[in-house]
């Protein structure tokens, strides 16, 4: 019997035929399970939120406190070798600041200044 002579009336998913109503009712009963997993899972990480964060961001810290450490380790050693770059970068300069008072006054919560 080739292919094509095969009879393919009978449907094999005919007991697993819904109307409409019971597909929007499973829909309801699977979207209120997912709201109250989602609500238990919310309420966990209210708990275990912290701590999983210092536990990711922990290692990240460390590396990044090692790489600040080797470049001050290395502008320390361009400094004592004479680096003429570096000296000049060190040295202290006069520097101009300019603010507005009334701005200034505004944003500590004093009273406005006069002048």
């Amino acid at each position: 019997m080739s292919n094509g002579d095969q009879d393919f009336s009978d449907d094999l998913f005919e007991h697993t035929k819904m109307s409409f109503w019971d597909h929007i009712e499973v829909l309801r009963t699977h979207m209120w399970r997912a709201i109250v997993g989602f609500g238990i899972a919310l309420c966990l990480s209210f708990f275990v939120g912290a701590p999983v964060l210092e536990f990711i961001a922990r290692p990240v810290e460390k590396q990044l406190n090692e790489f600040y450490d080797r470049r001050v380790q290395e502008v320390e050693r361009k400094l004592q070798g004479g680096d003429a770059e570096i000296q000049k970068a060190d040295e202290p300069r006069d520097m101009k600041v300019s603010f507005d008072r009334r701005a200034l006054a505004e944003a500590l919560g004093l009273p406005a200044l006069e002048g």
